[in-house]
């Protein structure tokens, strides 16, 4: 068990991924993409990217816990002065909506 343990341990240290869902229109996947790399710490870590249905989903490769990555995006959204509301957070899935107040990007 100890080395289950190691190995967790350090693919947890070398990132993991989050699944992020949240429905929008098509004009703001850029955006919302760019918000995602944002408040990642690591840059270009989107993954799997998926748009059915009007809802985008993204893998994000991240160093990050969920709790700690819902906890910038509330924090990007208050800088921005957007609105973000979660529908639900686990292990390794955000399920969120987005809602654009601000249009200067």
């Amino acid at each position: 068990t100890s080395d289950l343990l190691l190995d967790w341990n350090k693919r947890l240290l070398n990132g993991r991924f989050i699944y992020v869902s949240v429905p929008l229109s098509h004009q703001h996947i850029d955006r919302f993409k760019n918000i995602l790399n944002e408040t990642n710490e690591t840059k270009n870590s989107l993954r799997e990217i998926n748009y059915v249905n009007d809802v985008l989903r993204i893998g994000v490769n991240t160093p990050l816990s969920t709790q700690e990555f819902a906890r910038r995006l509330v924090s990007v959204s208050q800088i921005r002065k957007d609105t973000v509301s979660f529908d639900e957070i686990t292990f390794n899935t955000l399920s969120l909506r987005w809602s654009w107040n601000n249009d200067n990007d």
